[in-house]
């Protein structure tokens, strides 16, 4: 019951047609925790983002903030670095 999702994704997953029945069979049984947008250097063609997910049938409460971050090419070694930094400060901040 408080299972966890997490899944490559196209970036445009939520604006593609259909996506709209995805919201609502997702709608009270999941609580979208966080979309991370890859850089778009590591796939050809259509960028990927990782979608994270947990069951929320179980109970378990949604974060206060979903985690929404923009990870640079990592051929910037500190951008990436910051974009990490901030997933690991969201984690302290909403998942305790």
């Amino acid at each position: 019951d408080d299972g966890w999702f997490v899944g490559l994704v196209e970036n445009d997953f939520f604006t593609i047609p259909g996506a709209d029945a995805f919201r609502s069979v997702i709608h009270g049984a999941w609580n979208v925790v966080g979309l991370i947008k890859l850089p778009d250097s590591m796939f050809k063609g259509t960028g990927k983002s990782i979608l994270v997910m947990q069951n929320a049938r179980g109970g378990a409460k949604a974060p206060s903030k979903v985690l929404l971050a923009d990870i640079p090419s990592f051929e910037d070694a500190e951008a990436a670095s910051r974009a990490i930094q901030g997933i690991n400060i969201w984690f302290t901040d909403n998942l305790r």
